[in-house]
C-alpha cells in the first residue's frame, strides 16, 4: 500500500506541474515540428483541464489547436485517473495509518525502496512495451494511436516524455517515504523524551 500510495501520490504532482513539464522539455525533445513556445502553450493548457479535470474546458477556451479525438482522449486519461483515485484513495488511507507502524522498521523502509526499485529499473528498461501494453489494455478501442506527424499531443508529449516522467515520479516516491520515515521516526523519538 504504501508504494501505491507513494507512487499515486507522485503521479498525480509530476502530471500536474508544468515545471516539471518544462525540465522534461529541457532534456526531451518534441516529437515532431512543433516550437518550444506551442509545445508549452500546448502544455499549459493540457495540465490545466487536468488541473481542473476537465479536458473540454480547456479545448473551449480555442487557445490550443488539438484535434477533437487527442481532447476525446484526454478526456479518458481524466476519466481514468479519477476512477483510479477513486479506489486508490481509500486503500492509501488505510495504507498511511498502517506505514506509520510499520516505517519505523528499518527493514520496512528497505522492502518498500527495493520495491520501488525493482519496479522502476524494470519498467524503465522495458518501458516502450510496457506502455503500449498499457494503452492497448485501459484504451482497447485505440483512441490512443496518434502518429506524431499528424496530433499535436505527440509532438508535445512523445514516449520519452513519459519516460522521463516515469523516472521523475520513481524518485519522487522513493524521497516521500524517506522523508515519511524521517518524520515519523522523529515524533517517535520527541515523544519518548517527553516521557
Amino acid at each position: 500500500l504504501a508504494v501505491v500510495l507513494t507512487l499515486s501520490a507522485s503521479f498525480l504532482v509530476v502530471i500536474s506541474t508544468p515545471a516539471i513539464h518544462r525540465a522534461i522539455f529541457a532534456v526531451v525533445p518534441a516529437g515532431g515540428p512543433i516550437s518550444p513556445e506551442e509545445r508549452v502553450a500546448i502544455d499549459q493548457a493540457v495540465t490545466e483541464g487536468i488541473r481542473y479535470w476537465s479536458a473540454s474546458a480547456a479545448e473551449s477556451d480555442g487557445l490550443v489547436a488539438l484535434t477533437s479525438a487527442e481532447w476525446r482522449h484526454l478526456e479518458d486519461v481524466l476519466t481514468l485517473v479519477g476512477i483510479v483515485w477513486l479506489y486508490i484513495l481509500p486503500g492509501a488511507l488505510i495504507g498511511l495509518l498502517l506505514i506509520r507502524f510499520r516505517l519505523t522498521e528499518p527493514w520496512a523502509v528497505t522492502w518498500i525502496l527495493g520495491l520501488i526499485g525493482v519496479v522502476g529499473l524494470t519498467s524503465a528498461i522495458f518501458f516502450e512495451p510496457l506502455f503500449l501494453q498499457l494503452h492497448h489494455l485501459l484504451f482497447p478501442a485505440g483512441n490512443w494511436i496518434f502518429p506524431p506527424r499528424d496530433y499535436l499531443l505527440t509532438q508535445v508529449y512523445p514516449a520519452s516524455f513519459f519516460l522521463a516522467a516515469w523516472i521523475i515520479v520513481l524518485a519522487f516516491s522513493g524521497s516521500l517515504i524517506l522523508g515519511l520515515r524521517y518524520v515519523i521516526g522523529r515524533t517517535e523519538q520527541a515523544a519518548e523524551e517527553s516521557l
